[in-house]
């Protein structure tokens, strides 16, 4: 992360210059990888960045009871999309 500061990046990683992502996150890892592979046949190049974004959610104001006390399916749906985000299967709820 020090050497991102120094190239003057240290705004954004601070979180203040990520509102088009989400208010309220801030970076708390980068890592890069990069291949690099010379020979007779020719060269091959590949990189890739990762950049782990932080924030929480936000408090809960309402809380809600939820007694599970049989088998049930889950999933989460991206609502534009209708996309499965996360689909589970509980078969036995009490652990």
């Amino acid at each position: 992360m020090e050497p991102l500061r120094r190239l003057g990046l240290a705004p954004v990683l601070a979180g203040d210059d990520l509102g088009g992502i989400a208010g309220g996150v801030s970076i708390g890892e980068v890592a890069q990888q990069a291949l690099l592979r010379i020979d007779e046949e020719g060269t091959v190049a590949a990189a890739v960045t990762e950049i782990a974004g932080l924030t929480s959610a936000p408090a809960v104001t309402d809380e809600v009871t939820m007694i599970v006390d049989r088998p049930f399916a889950l999933r989460i749906v991206h609502v534009d999309t209708g996309w499965p985000l996360f689909q589970a299967v509980v078969n036995d709820p009490r652990g």
